[in-house]
């Protein structure tokens, strides 16, 4: 792909089992040489979640990090490495539910 371009990732993800699936957590990470596009993750009845270290997830609005000087300001959606979404509720057996993100190539 050509820097700037964008590329969609999407994961399907399906119960197969004979009874509803509940605490369904799904975490994508933002590919090297890409930055996620903020605003992007998208997933029906789900709540989404990113991290810098691959440790703590935050919404965006929570998500923080520090200048070189020390002073703690939000994350850009540039610096996020993984997307994790939570699934709300429980998927029916049989049921299948896509989450997805954009990334533009560095």
């Amino acid at each position: 792909a050509v820097p700037g371009s964008e590329v969609i990732y999407t994961t399907r993800f399906t119960n197969q089992g004979k009874q509803a699936a509940g605490n369904i957590v799904i975490t994508n990470p933002v590919p090297s040489n890409t930055a996620y596009v903020g605003g992007s993750a998208q997933g029906t009845n789900t709540v989404v979640m990113f991290s810098l270290d691959g440790k703590n997830f935050q919404t965006p609005d929570k998500l923080k990090t520090k200048t070189a000087d020390g002073k703690e300001r939000t994350a850009t959606p540039a610096e996020y490495v993984l997307i994790r979404w939570v699934y709300q509720g429980e998927l029916p057996a049989g049921k299948a539910g896509d989450v997805s993100f954009r990334v533009r190539i560095k």
